[in-house]
């Protein structure tokens, strides 16, 4: 198993030791070579990660994941890969590489994802455990500070070669006293005072930095929660499942009084819709349509996120509730309504889109709003196959985590950026073009910001002289600029710059200075 417990010491029945009660014959054998060499890796780890935030995080933090994933690997026994152990472990391969392309806070997170569900695949958690995983990963992150104060107060005993208790109740005196005094005394010689500032001035202020206060042990926690030898899957008993808190609060004639009062509730915000989204029909005064469009969309996925909480919580498998045609056909219509409430979400973003143009935020509500209709297919699915929740969750899960991992390979900034140039070129008025928004995107988009310059340079007029181009080329020389000071660095180095040759050439230039004159 990955990091075992360090092993004790075995003392032979009816025997006693031949020396004093507070050492150890044999120390090194004390503590579990699977233990050490989780425990330098985390430490490694960690201390790469101080190095590496000195700057904006750049490829080589994917080192981060590779090593406690290598190590995952190879305390794994030969015979424990089983047929999903095997594609954890190749998505948590893929998650790493992603992160070595672009190391982005969503692919980190979903590196770490991937990085925690192969833990736990080595401690039995099948496929089928997805939501089981996601419980687990939570525990074991809350508790690894917890986990690393212990497991260092039971290692340090014995990497001395001491008893545990022997070594900490001689040590708790010793410090306690020792630190109280020398307070007292810093506090009243001025002279010692002035010694230890004149000595550790500038290391305590790099001691007391952001990187090793909160990066070194986040990092040291993050990695022991996943490399630690954590509790394995409990066993599956079967029992019968207890339904009467259920019969009492949700009886058939309850939930169908419900579904008809939320049927009546959605229709309303479905035929308002339908009026000034779809059909784009005259507002009140003092109400625009992009306002309109604009506000509850989000809003209104979350609302339908909680209907499919609501219809997985009313209709439990076993339960009366889910035998009655009635609520059963009432639950079919409150699910349409949810449908068509997702694709009037997505229609307002789109007409938001179409107003104030795309950006990175609004294209990841599109992808939200798609992954929360096919969670409501999939909710209808159960009731219609009498599959359970636990079936729900698990697809749910395995959906979202396969969209993450494709996900973390795309480079959408260049389609958002090939977007806003359409639009603004359809429309006629290249002005709304946000430049500044476009900076932000990175040294992707230049290509899509030298075609907008180049569209304007071909007309042989004065328009590609006007300010908004000139804007988009300060935008790239900008972007070139702090292109090279990325790559520059060790730290920042990515991978997905280094292999676009979009920042080629010198900082000065911008999207028109390569242009041939006419």
């Amino acid at each position: 198993m990955v990091c075992d417990a360090f092993v004790m010491t075995q003392v032979l029945p009816h025997s006693k030791p031949s020396g004093p009660e507070t050492t150890s014959t044999n120390p090194s054998a004390s503590l579990s070579p699977h233990f050490l060499s989780c425990a330098a890796t985390a430490l490694c780890v960690a201390v790469l990660a101080v190095l590496i935030f000195e700057r904006p995080p750049g490829s080589i933090v994917a080192l981060a994941y590779a090593a406690p994933l290598a190590v995952l690997a190879w305390k794994r026994p030969p015979h424990a890969w089983a047929h999903h152990s095997v594609m954890i472990f190749a998505a948590a391969v893929l998650a790493t590489f992603a992160i070595a392309i672009e190391p982005s806070f969503v692919n980190m997170l979903t590196g770490f994802g991937f990085l925690s569900a192969a833990a736990l695949a080595s401690r039995g958690y099948g496929p089928n455990d997805r939501l089981l995983m996601a419980k687990r990963m939570a525990i074991d992150l809350a508790k690894a500070p917890f986990y690393i104060v212990a497991d260092t107060l039971h290692a340090i005993p014995h990497f001395l070669g001491l008893r545990r208790s022997g070594v900490l109740a001689s040590l708790v005196v010793p410090v306690i006293a020792t630190g109280i005094f020398a307070v007292m005394l810093l506090i009243a010689n001025p002279l010692f005072e002035h010694l230890l500032i004149s000595v550790v001035d500038r290391s305590l202020a790099s001691l007391l930095s952001w990187r090793l206060i909160i990066v070194f042990p986040l990092t040291l926690a993050l990695c022991w929660s996943v490399l630690r030898e954590g509790a394995h899957k409990p066993p599956f008993v079967h029992g019968a499942v207890d339904l009467r808190w259920h019969e009492l609060f949700f009886k058939p004639a309850s939930v169908a009084l419900t579904l008809l009062l939320l049927n009546g509730v959605f229709a309303v915000e479905n035929v308002l819709d339908l009026k000034h989204v779809w059909l784009e029909g005259a507002l009140p005064a003092g109400f625009t349509h992009a306002q309109y469009v604009h506000r509850g969309a989000y809003t209104l996925i979350v609302t339908v996120m909680m209907a499919a909480g609501f219809i997985m919580l009313a209709l439990r498998p076993g339960a009366s509730s889910n035998k009655s045609m009635v609520v059963r056909g009432l639950v079919y219509v409150f699910a349409a309504q949810n449908f068509l409430l997702v694709a009037s979400s997505a229609r307002r973003t789109l007409s938001y889109i179409d107003d104030f143009g795309m950006t990175e935020w609004r294209l990841a509500g599109l992808i939200w709003m798609g992954l929360v209709a096919l969670g409501l297919a999939l909710t209808v699915w159960r009731i219609v196959s009498k599959r359970s929740n636990h079936w729900l969750i698990n697809s749910n899960l395995n959906m979202a985590a396969v969209l993450m991992l494709v996900m973390a390979f795309a480079d959408l900034r260049p389609f958002i950026a090939d977007w806003n140039v359409d639009r603004s070129l359809a429309g006629g008025s290249f002005s709304d073009l946000d430049a500044s928004y476009h900076e932000q995107l990175g040294i992707t988009v230049i290509p899509v910001l030298q075609d907008f310059a180049t569209h304007f340079y071909k007309q042989n007029d004065a328009h590609w002289r006007l300010l908004k181009v000139r804007e988009v080329d300060e935008a790239c020389r900008r972007i070139r600029a702090n292109t090279q000071i990325i790559q520059s660095h060790w730290q920042s180095w990515t991978l997905r710059y280094g292999l676009s040759g979009s920042w080629d050439g010198h900082p000065s230039d911008g999207c028109t200075a390569s242009r041939p004159k006419a």
